[in-house]
């Protein structure tokens, strides 16, 4: 039986592909809700998701109700929702707050990524995470 390695010069590539999958599938998200948001700048949007990420606590938190006006985050898991808000499930996603407006080519060359590769390597997977939220 032949094995596959996901590790490439001491990098986890499997991770690596996870997490920008997960910033691809994060911005389209976003840009629809973001087509949404523009016809209707005058109600809050409340955004459900099954949890958030808290890069000040270093913690994940269920459930997450993020509550957007004008595009601003005015409260998180608010006791009231506002009456003339409208109401975007996301269903189980996880919300990353920090990535809303952020835009960040990692790799804009198509030439050596040793400098990447070195990165990945010194620091932890969750801290690559936070330290990109």
């Amino acid at each position: 039986m032949k094995k596959y390695s996901f590790v490439f010069d001491g990098v986890n590539v499997a991770n690596t592909i996870l997490f920008g999958v997960l910033v691809v599938f994060s911005h389209c998200a976003l840009a629809q809700i973001d087509v949404e948001t523009k016809s209707d700048q005058s109600h809050p949007i409340v955004l459900k998701a099954g949890s958030y990420v808290d890069a000040r606590e270093g913690r994940l938190v269920r459930p997450a109700i993020l509550v957007i006006d004008r595009g601003i985050i005015v409260a998180i898991n608010p006791p009231v929702l506002p009456e003339d808000s409208t109401v975007v499930d996301l269903g189980e996603a996880t919300h990353l707050p920090g990535l809303i407006d952020v835009h960040r080519h990692l790799m804009i060359e198509t030439g050596d990524a040793t400098e990447l590769v070195q990165l990945a390597r010194n620091n932890s997977e969750s801290d690559l995470l936070f330290a990109a939220i």
